[in-house]
């Protein structure tokens, strides 16, 4: 599509805008995906060139004016989040203008004046001055009071959507790239590069993208990269989707921002990718109730012993193939079930879970686009 900041689009419902918050990683590997989108529209921002550079306001202010004269622009007011999206007044953006709140705004505001039907901000839990808990607060609040308007957030950040291509790790890392020093200006260590010699290389230890180097899984990782990094959503997104949902199972009473790992990106993604309805993936725990179709059931355990119990009228469909032990690439390694026919699980029948492998193993019970995993140490 066409990048003037200015042009409003067709409203035809299938549009999106994504605000990401920087101009390396996310915005070129969103961009990539985009390009192939089930959207007829789309627009990931900001573009260098869309980046507010506060020297350069007063050069531009005569651009302005004559693209005003044109029609293509909105008046120009000062306070703008990037090049041609103003906000209406300094009050206004002295209330959005913080991070991450400031990215929930520019999606909103793209929304109204540009007519896109959906937006997105995506942004990382970081550790800048002043992105509290209390402001991702209310950026999520923000994003709330706004219908398709949605947040894609990652905890600590994008390469933990890339590392869940890999594996489940629960290491909560301090950053996504160990920083050293240089003069006035701060530099990638490099860590876990083959080249990389310092004596702080963390080998993965703190950073993200060291432990992406490190494990081989991507040795030569660069922020500078982005669209590079598609290869491995299209070869391994089911993989990272169920252990994208993982993240969102370890701490289920918190916030986002309040867990580490944690990433909500790959609803983005499916959605780009036109893939939204595939499924619905979830982890449970054990003892725990949760719906599977209209049914309620709870995996009781006690001991040796495995049951898949439903406590609701509404009795649960097994089918043979639908309740089985995986491997970490979710794959099927053993039927869970001695069943050979379609059998329902009610309040009075709970249908016995067999054939555990040896040390840790994940089960999932699939219905319908739903998957249902749990793992047992």
């Amino acid at each position: 599509m066409a990048r003037d900041s200015q042009r409003k689009i067709s409203l035809d419902n299938s549009s999106i805008v994504i605000v990401c918050e920087g101009t390396e990683t996310e915005n070129k590997y969103l961009e990539k995906l985009a390009e192939e989108s089930a959207y007829s529209e789309h627009r990931v921002v900001p573009q260098v060139s869309e980046i507010v550079d506060k020297k350069a306001k007063k050069n531009r202010q005569r651009e302005i004016e004559l693209q005003l004269e044109k029609g293509d622009a909105s008046p120009f007011t000062g306070p703008e989040y990037y090049v041609g999206l103003p906000e209406i007044d300094q009050p206004t953006y002295d209330v959005y203008s913080c991070e991450p709140r400031r990215w929930v705004r520019a999606a909103q505001l793209f929304m109204e004046r540009k007519g896109f039907a959906e937006g997105w901000a995506v942004y990382d839990l970081d550790n800048k001055s002043g992105r509290t808990n209390k402001r991702h607060q209310e950026a999520r609040e923000d994003a709330e009071k706004v219908a398709n308007l949605h947040i894609a957030f990652s905890s600590y950040s994008i390469e933990e959507w890339f590392l869940l291509h890999f594996e489940r790790n629960p290491k909560a890392f301090e950053c996504s790239e160990c920083k050293h020093t240089n003069g006035h200006n701060k530099e990638n260590i490099g860590c876990g590069d083959a080249n990389c010699i310092r004596q702080d290389n963390c080998h993965g230890e703190k950073c993200i993208a060291g432990y992406l180097r490190e494990k081989g899984y991507i040795k030569d990782y660069s922020k500078r990269h982005g669209e590079e990094y598609v290869t491995i959503t299209t070869n391994n997104l089911h993989r990272a989707c169920v252990n994208a949902a993982w993240t969102r199972s370890i701490k289920q009473d918190a916030q986002p921002f309040e867990c580490n790992p944690y990433t909500d990106i790959d609803k983005l993604i499916l959605k780009l990718l036109g893939k939204e309805t595939v499924s619905d993936i979830r982890w449970i725990n054990a003892n725990e109730e949760f719906k599977a179709g209209a049914s309620k059931l709870i995996l009781h355990i006690e001991g040796q012993q495995i049951k898949l119990e439903c406590l609701s009228k509404t009795g649960f469909l097994i089918e043979p193939n639908s309740v089985y032990w995986s491997n970490d690439d979710y794959l099927c390694i053993a039927k869970a079930t001695n069943l050979n026919t379609k059998t329902v699980c009610d309040e009075i029948h709970p249908v016995e879970i067999v054939n555990k492998p040896d040390g840790n193993a994940i089960l999932c019970i699939k219905n319908g686009n739903q998957e249902i995993y749990f793992e047992i140490r």
